[in-house]
């Protein structure tokens, strides 16, 4: 007559996986999104799927505790990122995003400090080294190179290719040609249409202009914790 240990047997991987997909559907939105951006990322990085559905079955049960007392998964676990850090027990690159992206105008000010504030700097520069009337930085040029820079750099953050998507290289160089040429055929038709409006600034003024930008750009990412940003 056998003894009753009062030992379950272990779990097969798919039942736990069986058991993954009920638990998933208890979750609200916002923690199914959650996991399915966890989920992707460790897709992406090839981790192992028998380690990744008990990893995930304990997450599940606690996120579904959690939830009892309005506890969100990121609460419970941070950042998507910091998550696929715990679990793979590294830090892993994962191009620029964990799901999150700081708003439009935050990306915008971003792109457009640093783009302005080093095309001031090359202008600048090339002014101080000729005479040349062409070679002279206009007021509207100085401020149109962080208008248009930040515009540039918001476009092309949506073309940034994700990890694992090879296709998006070639679509993220096309998006980077057309805002250039953008770029440059704006410029030139809004210097040459508001000529009277623009008037020439001192090179070393200039300089600073740009100095300025890029500090700022610094300054600002660190203390508006800017995300999603090309630089």
């Amino acid at each position: 007559m056998s003894k009753d240990t009062g030992k379950t047997e272990p779990k097969t991987l798919d039942e736990i996986k069986t058991e993954n997909e009920a638990l998933y559907q208890q979750l609200t939105n916002k923690n199914q999104n959650y996991m399915f951006q966890l989920n992707s990322h460790l897709e992406n990085l090839d981790y192992d799927e028998t380690k990744k559905a008990h990893v995930f079955n304990n997450m599940f049960h606690e996120i579904i505790a959690g939830q009892a007392s309005s506890i969100p998964a990121r609460k419970i676990y941070g950042k998507v990122t910091d998550q696929v850090d715990n679990i793979l027990g590294k830090k892993v690159s994962i191009n620029g995003e964990d799901g999150e992206k700081s708003p439009d105008k935050l990306i915008y000010l971003d792109g457009a400090l640093l783009m302005g504030g080093l095309f001031n700097l090359i202008n600048g520069l090339a002014a101080m080294r000729t005479t040349e009337l062409e070679a002279q930085v206009g007021l509207l040029q100085v401020i149109f190179n962080f208008v248009l820079g930040g515009l540039a750099i918001m476009i092309l953050t949506r073309y940034v290719p994700k990890a694992g998507e090879k296709k998006g290289f070639l679509k993220y160089g096309g998006a980077t040609v057309v805002v250039i040429v953008a770029w440059v055929t704006l410029m030139a038709l809004l210097l040459t249409v508001l000529r009277p409006l623009n008037p020439i600034l001192p090179a070393p003024l200039v300089l600073i202009i740009g100095a300025a930008g890029i500090a700022a750009k610094f300054y600002f990412k660190k203390k508006l914790d800017i995300k999603g940003t090309i630089f």
